[in-house]
């Protein structure tokens, strides 16, 4: 219970001891909570775009992932947003909320289901990669990008989003 205590509250314990000497006093400890920082639960894995060898594009499949951020401070609610990323509007983006800009690509995210992980407020973000650099190149490269999750209270983390793409060599 002591762990879960947000910034604003305090527990009191009291103990009755009796010192060698036969005098009984009381000590008291109050314990005062501090918002604890998002954790993540669950990262999500490293996504992954092919180009075969001729296209100049990376076809219209974009891959999905999610990750999963909990928050010790049950009392506080479940209010994990993502911040540091640009706001987009879902209705016109198929739910997704946020999107962020990457050197080969874009990421773009939406809150998921808000769930209890182990009595702790949870809240899985779903996200999708749209590879738009042309990809003319052989090789492989990785595009990774940084998203902050907040507790509104001050608490933040930093989730790294990865995208591995991998075009075939052109024949001359």
């Amino acid at each position: 219970e002591v762990q879960r205590l947000e910034s604003t509250q305090t527990i009191t314990q009291v103990f009755n001891v009796t010192g060698t000497g036969g005098t009984a006093t009381t000590i008291t400890i109050a314990i005062h909570g501090t918002n604890d920082t998002p954790y993540v639960v669950q990262q999500g894995a490293t996504l992954a775009v092919h180009q075969n060898a001729g296209e100049t594009g990376w076809g219209s499949t974009a891959p999905t992932g999610s990750f999963v951020v909990s928050d010790v401070d049950n009392n506080e609610g479940n209010s994990l947003t993502i911040t540091g990323a640009t706001a987009i509007a879902p209705a016109t983006n198929n739910g997704y909320s946020y999107k962020v800009v990457g050197a080969h690509g874009t990421y773009f995210i939406k809150a998921g289901a808000a769930t209890v992980n182990n009595g702790e407020p949870s809240t899985q973000f779903d996200y999708k990669y749209v590879a738009t650099d042309s990809g003319n190149y052989s090789g492989s490269t990785t595009d990774t990008v940084h998203v902050n999750v907040t507790d509104g209270h001050g608490g933040t983390i930093s989730v790294n989003l990865s995208t591995n793409l991998t075009a075939d060599n052109d024949k001359p």
